[in-house]
């Protein structure tokens, strides 16, 4: 008992001083996130650039971090992945908020480590809700739109609470076609079929489409529903980045990495 004792002493002192409120943790990961992007940067952008463009060369994937690192951009490339880290941790700890009271719920959740035992019945609310978005149910609209026999994956990647980003209406279509058209990793058949699937993406009328869109449409274009799968976490999640972001990473390979990785050209060649 004295060994388990000691092993969760540090998360116990965590949960109790830094991680005592959603905002006090909040600040804390924002800040610690942006401080290592910043100082972080070099070991960051050599992961970075490995993971996303495994299709290069290792001198090729060395003179990209060499000009990540040290070019006249190297305070801006650091300043942008330490906003990122930063948005990141500090969007974290903002789940436990008690955004279904409104905004008097959201001040009193954040700053009061006692909210939730003060108000039992919106804790159980909570967990209710929790349960249910885990169950191992269908998810309807999903399975409307991959019709490939592979509903089980999808429900598994249900359960595990992807879905609700997964269809978010975040990529900007007409930005992100701009973007490829004028990247300068990808050919240009590759730059044309991946903008086909772009603007095949069925979302509203805001302009915006989401993942799910997005692999709908390499499907309905052929692409297998791996690739399409691929296709539509990967390349929408990058693509729905802020605009300084995403030109960043279409200049260093980033956005053709992803698009190359996701296996749409392979797939539909078959």
């Amino acid at each position: 008992m004295n060994k388990e004792a000691d092993l969760t002493a540090p998360f116990q002192a965590y949960k109790q001083t830094i991680g005592a409120t959603p905002f006090g943790e909040s600040a804390f990961l924002g800040t610690a996130g942006a401080l290592t992007g910043y100082y972080g940067a070099p070991l960051l952008s050599r992961f970075l650039i490995k993971r996303l463009m495994p299709f290069r060369s290792p001198a090729e994937r060395a003179e990209l971090e060499d000009e990540f690192n040290n070019s006249p951009d190297a305070k801006s490339n650091r300043l942008m992945l330490a906003g990122a880290l930063g948005l990141a941790g500090a969007a974290l700890p903002m789940q436990n908020l008690d955004f279904s009271s409104g905004i008097g719920g959201v001040a009193k959740s954040g700053f009061d480590p006692n909210y939730y035992k003060k108000n039992p019945h919106i804790a159980k609310t909570r967990a209710d809700a929790a349960r249910a978005a885990n169950t191992n149910k269908p998810y309807k609209s999903l399975s409307r739109m991959f019709q490939s026999g592979r509903q089980p994956m999808m429900q598994k990647q249900h359960s595990l609470g992807f879905q609700d980003a997964f269809a978010a209406e975040r990529v900007p279509i007409s930005y992100s076609m701009d973007l490829i058209n004028g990247d300068p990793f990808l050919t240009l058949p590759e730059k044309e079929f991946t903008n086909m699937l772009l603007e095949g993406a069925e979302g509203s009328n805001s302009g915006l489409v989401s993942g799910k869109d997005l692999a709908g449409s390499a499907i309905r274009s052929g692409v297998g529903f791996g690739a399409a799968y691929a296709f539509g976490t990967g390349v929408g999640k990058l693509l729905a980045l802020p605009t300084p972001v995403t030109k960043r990473l279409s200049a260093i390979g980033g956005i053709a990495g992803a698009v190359l990785n996701s296996g749409i050209f392979e797939d539909v060649n078959q």
